[in-house]
């Protein structure tokens, strides 16, 4: 999934092993703060977030607020529907892998609920096989993103 290599050596029979993990590096990560602000001019966006990983949404919420978002967060699968309910965001941002509900029963709940329905739904999740990306495109999902996501990635499908 990183593009990266395991090798395994040994001398022989009671001599150990070394394994060995090499993955990809970039010369230079972006800077966050050199996201451009995506959210088109005069347009009020709000975004739920429904993750249950604290710092992983905490995160989230600190790109999405410092790019103009108006950001609400939920930690479970529940809460995060009733959160869409009361917010109505436009676009809403989920894991799969959630508490009470998972991202799958989100995002049909969202899809049959009149004040959610038209949102954006993006899954951001580990879960990166083509059997959990078809899940999602089933389950209402308009975007399958994998993590960790790239922040300039996200904010280009916030901006679309």
């Amino acid at each position: 999934m990183h593009e990266g290599t395991i090798t395994a050596a040994s001398a022989g029979n009671g001599q150990g092993t070394e394994i060995t993990f090499q993955l990809p590096c970039e010369a230079e990560l972006p800077a966050l703060t050199q996201a451009a602000a995506t959210q088109p001019a005069g347009k009020h966006v709000r975004i739920l977030i429904v993750e249950d990983n604290l710092d992983a949404a905490e995160s989230l919420r600190t790109l999405l607020e410092l790019s103009g978002y108006d950001v609400t967060v939920a930690f479970t699968g529940l809460s995060g529907v009733e959160a869409a309910r009361t917010v109505r965001p436009d676009i809403v941002l989920c894991d799969i892998g959630l508490p009470e509900m998972d991202g799958f029963a989100v995002a049909r709940a969202l899809r049959h609920t009149p004040e959610t329905a038209a949102a954006r739904l993006i899954a951001v999740t580990g879960y990166a096989a083509n059997d959990d990306r078809r899940q999602t495109r089933e389950a209402g999902f308009d975007v399958h993103l994998v993590k960790p996501v790239d922040p300039e990635v996200l904010l280009g499908h916030l901006a679309a």
